[in-house]
């Protein structure tokens, strides 16, 4: 099966580390925009070439799964910065006239990817536009706070914010920042079409902001009632993590192929007397259904069970408990550790190898990064072998429980003075930092004990930020 792959950004998640997690799968080839093509942070990709590039290889694919955002502006960060007009639109018949054009000659499967532009709450250019170094957060509060006003909902206090912010906003960074927003929605909008008449078969679209009021609840709401109109939002899935939504297509595609309705059943251990919360239940329920697979509610009849880790209780011995919870298992399972909010329980990582539990591991994720893991698992189901299972168990292992849990806090804490940004900035070409580093991983993962024949031989960064790290194994 070959995939054609278009991706939001370089960041190694979404593009040379997401494909290496599918290298070993024979029964797949991912067909990746070359290099060449790519942009850089704010620097748009060469969209033109890439265009040319997909024209050249889509024909002959079985699937596609094309970022919106890459396909219309360059890139992610370029979809947020761009000064164009009519650009994305004449992009957008382009590509309707080749999907169209596709769909008449082949089998394709086409899904695409898209965002509702989260507002970020704090002043800051490094994600967004100059001028967000001087009034973002102002744009973010007078967009909440004149919605929320319209439910007659604004106390004294925020009436005196709301009336400060329009104070010092000047009109021109309104009308640039709302400007290109409006822009973007437009484009969205209009690509509803291709849903309408089949030349693309399913649409999922991110919405990383839970907010009632701003931005980007109004324009969730337009993009909705757009769907509703032309009677397509059964077709569109709806998530709240860009990062993930390339690898949970990929693994959608391959399990339409397969033709085999996998069923994924939900376990929660049993210390306390943890609950899912509306927020989690509707996450898992969304993810399992864009992975292309069935939720199923009996564990006797499902195929793979999503274990939860999601509570601790400090006066038992919680890993044993959870452990015989896990050892009692027959079916292969992915692990979601939800203790703590974006990294690994590490008492829970340590339990877990003595217990041997990876015997029947499919896929590990700390909280933030179920959507990949829940992913690979579905594909290392249907296609994968050890000798993969072992190196992504590795691989997460080393990125969520010793990097992101053990190792990064140490330079978070020692680069922050030196970064600019919100986010905590590395330089890329710092050979005896990036040395260091891996020293500091590898020494968690020999103490860790992993049963993995694996060692990390280099380090990358993009975007010279230390969270956007790939591990060359």
């Amino acid at each position: 099966m070959k995939i054609l792959y278009i991706p939001l950004d370089e960041r190694p998640g979404n593009y040379r580390g997401l494909a290496s997690n599918l290298a070993n799968i024979k029964e797949v080839e991912l067909v990746i925009v070359p290099s060449m093509y790519m942009g850089h942070m704010k620097e748009s990709a060469d969209i033109d070439g890439m265009y040319h590039w997909m024209e050249e290889n889509i024909y002959e694919c079985d699937a596609a799964v094309i970022s919106f955002e890459m396909l219309m502006y360059g890139g992610f960060l370029p979809s947020r910065v761009h000064k164009l007009a009519e650009e994305p639109h004449e992009r957008l018949e382009r590509f309707k006239k080749l999907a169209a054009d596709v769909k008449r000659k082949t089998d394709i499967d086409i899904y695409l990817f898209a965002n509702i532009m989260n507002t970020t709450p704090y002043a800051s250019s490094e994600d967004d536009p100059d001028s967000y170094r001087n009034y973002g957060d102002l744009l973010y509060q007078r967009a909440y706070l004149l919605d929320k006003k319209k439910d007659n909902n604004l106390c004294c206090e925020e009436e005196k914010e709301l009336a400060n912010a329009e104070k010092l906003l000047p009109q021109a960074a309104i009308k640039s920042y709302e400007s290109r927003r409006n822009i973007n929605l437009t484009t969205l909008i209009d690509s509803i079409s291709m849903l309408k008449n089949k030349s693309v078969d399913c649409m999922a679209v991110v919405n990383s902001e839970l907010s009632t009021y701003g931005y980007a609840a109004r324009e969730d709401r337009a993009y909705l009632n757009a769907l509703k109109a032309q009677r397509v939002d059964d077709k569109v899935i709806k998530y709240t993590q860009s990062n993930e939504m390339g690898f949970i297509l990929i693994c959608r595609a391959i399990a339409v192929r397969k033709k085999n309705k996998l069923k994924v059943a939900i376990i929660m251990d049993r210390v306390g007397n943890a609950k899912l919360s509306n927020h989690e239940e509707t996450i898992i329920q969304t993810l399992i259904g864009l992975a292309g697979v069935a939720y199923s509610n009996n564990v006797d009849d499902c195929d793979i069970i999503l274990f939860m880790h999601c509570s601790k209780n400090e006066s038992a011995d919680t890993t044993d408990v959870v452990y015989n919870d896990m050892l009692g298992l027959n079916k292969p399972f992915v692990v979601w550790d939800t203790v703590n909010e974006n990294v690994s329980d590490p008492d829970f990582v340590r339990a877990m190898l003595i217990h041997h539990v990876s015997d029947n591991l499919l896929a590990y994720s700390s909280y933030h990064t179920i959507g990949i893991a829940l992913s690979l698992g579905i594909v290392q189901y249907l296609y994968g072998t050890k000798r993969l299972r072992d190196e992504v168990l590795f691989r997460s292992l080393a990125r969520e429980y010793a990097f992101n849990t053990i190792v990064r806090p140490k330079y978070d804490a020692l680069l922050k003075d030196k970064s600019a940004g919100h986010l905590t900035h590395i330089n890329s070409n710092d050979e005896e930092l990036k040395r260091s580093i891996l020293d500091d991983i590898m020494k968690v993962m020999n103490d860790l004990n992993t049963p993995f024949d694996f060692t990390i031989k280099g380090l990358e960064f993009s975007w010279y930020r230390l969270n956007e790290i790939k591990l060359v194994l």
